[in-house]
């Protein structure tokens, strides 16, 4: 995905925790996971959107939510080709939930997300993050440490 395709996702700017400073950056060989949450695929003519679909009541199994109102195969396939243009692993992928969870070096996400991760000293933890627009894909994903807020 050449750089002029890349863009910040609305709402993923990041600042460091209350209290917190860089300490350092981030092994560039540390592995990470990432999670991507594509969109959800287009409504069928019949579909009903999904707040129609809760306020009347109705009940789905996992299964018919995913197919109606899940990721699209389609894109999960274009996740799947970024992981492998920078050497990153998918690990799952849940169409429901429309994710995909990719793994690798801090290194390889950090050329493919085209962000800066660093090591961060707070009062009561040390963690890796970053800060600003890091998000540089059409979708939200996590680069923080399980259990961070995202």
């Amino acid at each position: 995905m050449p750089s002029d395709q890349y863009v910040a996702v609305p709402g993923s700017e990041r600042e460091p925790m209350p209290g917190a400073t860089i300490s350092g950056t981030c092994d560039p060989n540390e592995k990470v996971q990432v999670t991507v949450v594509v969109r959800p695929q287009p409504l069928g003519k019949k579909v009903k959107p999904l707040a129609e679909l809760i306020a009347s009541g109705a009940r789905l199994t996992r299964t018919q939510y995913a197919r109606r109102y899940g990721a699209d195969s389609k894109d999960v396939e274009k996740v799947r080709e970024f992981a492998r243009r920078y050497g990153l692993e998918v690990t799952s992928v849940n169409l429901g939930a429309r994710s995909v969870k990719l793994t690798g070096t801090a290194a390889a996400c950090s050329q493919a997300f085209q962000v800066e991760l660093n090591m961060y000293q707070g009062p009561e933890a040390t963690y890796r993050g970053r800060v600003g627009l890091g998000e540089r894909m059409a979708r939200h994903h996590r680069l923080d440490q399980p259990g961070q807020a995202g």
